[in-house]
């Protein structure tokens, strides 16, 4: 009779967990929708930042960059317009060179001290110092294939960029903002300077096409290194309302004669930043002393490399100071507090002060 009670009870006892059992089972199987909800949004919070760049190679991080080695001065431009600058642990040596480094130095107090390191320029960057900084990424032009296959074989994550026209430019500021975790700031300066280019567009489309002088854009090296059909020099010209000499031209960059910039005979040259290519240059040269641009005295060299920068969006500014040498008649702001305008609207609180820096 015991061994009876003992067996029904432990029969009890068993069917009470197995009960139980399934119960538990029924009730992950009610909820389970649920938790297979909760991770699904888990897994996207934490899905990686996924970007191509300019060479096609996809770049993959975990989270928004925290420490950059910049390596292209462009890119540099950027992350401090998007309000990055403190993700900042190496940049290459440009912004160090004399004729920039005082925009740096008000931009940065590490500049002002020199402890943001100099891993170095083009294919003689220090690798070792690179490594050494632990970035979680690199921005490097594209033009240094082997220095980006060594980052690469290192375990770095490489961005490499390559602009060969305006637009480009407003790429490069969408894929960094969504690197750096500042895609609100990216699509703020996006915003920013379509809206400037609209705003210069619409007064140049009132100027008739006989008015629309021809223009000679020069690079720093020489009065005769010309930029070509395809160069952003070029496409200034075109911007700020006036017609390249070039403009058929397919190279990029061309060595051009005096006999053919005689042919040319533009009514306009305008310089990049050097002082190769200042006005008196071509004022106090008799060779050049028959063509119109310089008869009517309308040669023009743009402010600086940094406030001119064609290869950021700066490049505006570019825009602005060609609009008005060709079109002083319609474009009758002030240069400077153009400068200074456009500077806070793309630097932040910090602008005006770059603005200000005399070179």
């Amino acid at each position: 009779m015991d061994l009876e009670v003992e067996c029904l009870a432990k029969a009890n006892k068993l069917t009470t967990g197995l009960i139980l059992f399934l119960a538990l089972v029924f009730l992950a199987l009610a909820f389970w929708p649920y938790v297979k909800k909760e991770d699904a949004s888990k897994q996207q919070k934490e899905a990686k930042i996924v970007v191509t760049d300019f060479t096609g190679a996809k770049i993959s991080l975990a989270k928004p960059a925290e420490r950059v080695v910049c390596l292209l001065e462009s890119g540099l431009t950027g992350l401090y317009m998007l309000g990055a600058k403190e993700k900042v642990v190496g940049v290459n040596h440009y912004p160090y060179q004399s004729h920039i480094y005082p925009y740096y130095k008000a931009l940065d107090e590490r500049f002002a001290q020199k402890t943001l390191p100099d891993v170095g320029e083009g294919t003689v960057v220090d690798l070792e110092k690179i490594v050494a900084l632990k970035p979680d990424l690199v921005i490097i032009w594209s033009g240094y294939p082997e220095v980006i296959k060594t980052l690469q074989d290192k375990g770095l994550n490489v961005f490499a960029v390559q602009l060969d026209n305006f637009s480009q430019i407003f790429t490069e500021i969408e894929l960094l903002g969504k690197l750096m975790g500042k895609e609100e700031r990216a699509q703020q300066l996006v915003a920013i300077g379509k809206k400037e280019l609209a705003a210069i567009e619409k007064e140049v489309q009132a100027v008739p096409e006989e008015k629309m002088p021809s223009c000679y854009f020069t690079w720093a090296e020489s009065k005769l290194d010309v930029a070509g059909g395809n160069s952003t020099g070029t496409q200034l010209l075109k911007l700020a309302g006036g017609k390249s000499v070039t403009a058929q031209v397919k190279q990029e960059h061309l060595k051009a004669n005096l006999e053919q910039v005689h042919k040319w005979n533009p009514d306009v040259i305008i310089s990049w930043y050097g002082p190769n290519v200042i006005p008196e240059k071509f004022y106090n040269d008799n060779q050049w002393s028959d063509l119109a641009a310089v008869q009517k005295k309308r040669v023009y060299q743009l402010p600086d490399a940094f406030s001119c920068d064609l290869w950021t969006l700066k490049y505006i500014y570019g825009v602005r100071c060609a609009a008005k040498y060709l079109h002083p008649e319609i474009f009758s702001y002030d240069l400077k507090e153009e400068k200074r305008r456009l500077f806070k609207a793309l630097y932040g609180s910090e602008g005006e002060k770059v603005a200000n820096v005399q070179i």
